[in-house]
């Protein structure tokens, strides 16, 4: 029983600390994590979002743009993933994976 206690105190506590309440209405909220990259080695882009915080009334969001100036719900950033490849191979941008001796294929896995 004690254990169960202190398992949901600890993860309430984990929440609060980790994922922050969304910010002061009007502002955008903190950035999500950064979505699969487009390419799977070699390369590619990725983005994330952050959305406008805007209040809620029974649990549904109330559209709050044009009180705050934004024009925006969401916004987005867009960059590179990190340019790996298979096998030790190097990434030159522009022309790909350059692969060892031995290795061949887009990503040098084969």
């Amino acid at each position: 029983m004690y254990w169960l206690l202190i398992t949901t105190i600890l993860i309430h506590v984990h929440v609060k600390l980790f994922f922050v309440d969304c910010c002061t209405n009007g502002e955008y909220g903190i950035w999500n994590p950064w979505e699969n990259c487009s390419q799977s080695c070699g390369g590619g882009t990725h983005r994330r979002w952050r959305s406008v915080c805007c209040p809620t009334v029974n649990g549904v969001w109330v559209d709050c743009l044009a009180a705050y100036n934004k024009t925006e719900k969401f916004i987005f950033e867009y960059g590179p993933c990190s340019e790996t490849c298979d096998n030790g191979a190097l990434f030159i941008s522009g022309t790909g994976c350059v692969c060892s001796p031995g290795y061949t294929g887009r990503c040098c896995s084969i």
